[in-house]
């Protein structure tokens, strides 16, 4: 931290854990980065050439940081932006490009999909006004999957929906329309994407953790609740070979 209250930004921190028998024990590594300037981090994957990516802000620009294995830094695009903004989530394409989600810091009801070429450069982009978008996926060469919420009088209805780039045709849905959602996160399987969290209303403080299964064209296959959990909500989720994490 570079102060204790919420909205100072703080320093990257890389931790890279390792198994001892089926248990998670060991630390391989563990790196600060940027410790004397304002940075963020939003998401960390791995990427196809074997090596990963953080996606955050650092000095207000956008940040897609490269690391190998060992956790050397490789290379670092960074993109124009402001104070308030940064890089929560991304996903990378087939040929290697990226396409990035960009949201305000205090998560008002603003983001950004991005397109950048590997090497950073810009083509093309989309600003959403009404929604404030928590996870994305590449789903195919014209379909990125988004979900978050927009908010509609006393209600903020959960999101999930798909935006191409090609031609700008976008196709939400709105899902618990009277509920308030939290931290929806998408996964991707060949067939399906993976949501989150919500509420029966803004006011209460119990969460109800749930596991959604889609279909690319929004049709709902199967869901479990979570009850009883209480304030405790999912905060990220993977897809593994046959079972979910």
């Amino acid at each position: 931290k570079m102060a204790t209250d919420s909205l100072t930004p703080k320093n990257i921190w890389v931790r890279r854990m390792g198994f001892q028998g089926d248990t998670l024990v060991v630390v391989v590594w563990e790196k600060i980065f940027y410790p004397e300037n304002a940075s963020r981090v939003g998401a960390v994957k791995w990427t196809q050439d074997g090596n990963f990516v953080i996606c955050g802000s650092w000095n207000n620009n956008g940040m897609l940081m490269k690391m190998s294995p060992d956790g050397d830094s490789i290379n670092t695009v960074l993109v124009p932006g402001t104070a308030d903004t940064y890089f929560k989530d991304f996903a990378e394409t087939e040929n290697s490009d990226y396409v990035v989600l960009q949201v305000d810091v205090e998560e008002d009801l603003y983001g950004k999909l991005m397109g950048l070429a590997n090497d950073g450069s810009p083509l093309w982009e989309e600003e959403f006004f009404d929604r404030f978008y928590n996870s994305l996926t590449y789903h195919n060469a014209d379909s990125i999957m988004v979900a978050g919420y927009e908010y509609h009088q006393e209600y903020q209805h959960i999101v999930y929906g798909s935006f191409n780039p090609e031609n700008g045709n976008q196709h939400f849905n709105n899902f618990y329309q009277d509920n308030y959602g939290l931290n929806f996160t998408i996964a991707r399987d060949t067939s399906a994407i993976y949501l989150g969290n919500s509420k029966e209303w803004l006011s209460s403080s119990s969460y109800v953790s749930q596991v959604i299964r889609m279909s690319p064209n929004g049709d709902l296959q199967w869901e479990v609740d979570f009850t009883g959990i209480g304030s405790e909500v999912i905060k990220d989720i993977h897809v593994y070979d046959d079972y979910l994490l």
